[in-house]
């Protein structure tokens, strides 16, 4: 494990050195020869899919405004769920869910931003959260495998989605230090959502070393270490997400299906959100 590890850290400085070298920065006011200013910002479709800031916001600005407070609450919320998810993947040893899960996770990003340039930001965030409280329901049902494709769908894509309505909302010029704001919600999102696996795998465990479940044997031990020596029990039992009754299977479940409520709570709320400034109708 450790020269996995390191061997991952000399390959992640390579890559990000080499590819940092071909990065540069756009200059001030910065607008591409190829489409007309006045035209784009004129242009009614445009105004009602992705309304431009109506104002460029200071970072004290933007936190008196309920809007960044909203964006906040949906990445803390949704990355919660998103890192909750990868973590019970990995724990239960379904590794080709755990690859299709990140797989989808990561292309879910691209995907959905090509969507939002059709459906608007908004509604494209609402879609991705509503996709990713769907996936939290089919992995408590224990279908592991489709959980993890509905859910990787979801589960990554509304990072850049928050990012550009930052933008969207606050401007340009302080966007990185605003979206920095938001952004550190995915530091408490990964306490959260690492803390709720652990206390999942934790009980389970618990059950698991007595080597019984529900008053009969448990099948297949593995090896735990507790007291003086190994203890034959099972550290993740085969029907943890459907031993109704005990902390593990049940906990799970019913985490699974309260991380849906709470995702399909975020995608409402971001169908609610309106431009700082802006009134709910735009006159175009």
């Amino acid at each position: 494990m450790q020269v996995a590890f390191a061997v991952c850290a000399v390959v992640a400085v390579v890559a990000i050195g080499l590819a940092a070298r071909f990065v540069r920065l756009a200059p001030r006011r910065w607008w591409p020869a190829t489409v007309d200013p006045r035209k784009h910002a004129l242009d009614a479709t445009q105004l009602r899919r992705t309304p431009p800031a109506v104002r460029e916001f200071t970072p004290g600005q933007a936190l008196r405004t309920p809007a960044l407070a909203v964006l906040v609450g949906i990445l803390l919320c949704a990355g919660t769920i998103s890192i909750f998810d990868v973590v019970m993947v990995a724990a239960l040893g379904e590794w080709p869910a755990l690859a299709l899960l990140i797989a989808l996770n990561g292309a879910g990003r691209s995907g959905a931003m090509r969507v939002s340039e059709v459906l608007g930001r908004r509604r494209t965030l609402a879609l991705v959260l509503a996709v990713l409280g769907v996936g939290q329901v089919v992995l408590a049902s224990g279908s592991i495998m489709g959980g993890a494709v509905v859910a990787g769908l979801g589960g990554g894509a509304f990072y850049p989605l928050v990012a550009a309505l930052v933008r969207e909302y606050f401007g340009e010029e302080r966007v990185s230090e605003i979206h920095g704001v938001v952004y550190s919600a995915k530091a408490l999102a990964g306490i959260a959502g690492v803390g709720l696996a652990g206390v999942i795998l934790a009980g389970s465990a618990l059950l698991g070393g007595t080597g019984t479940h529900g008053g009969s044997p448990s099948p297949g031990g593995n090896s735990v270490i507790g007291g003086g020596g190994p203890v034959r029990g099972t550290v993740l039992m085969p029907d943890l997400l459907s031993g109704v009754g005990h902390l593990g299977g049940a906990g799970l479940g019913g985490i699974g299906l309260l991380a849906g409520c709470v995702a399909f709570g975020a995608a409402a709320a971001s169908l609610r959100l309106r431009v700082p400034g802006r009134p709910v109708t735009i006159p175009v």
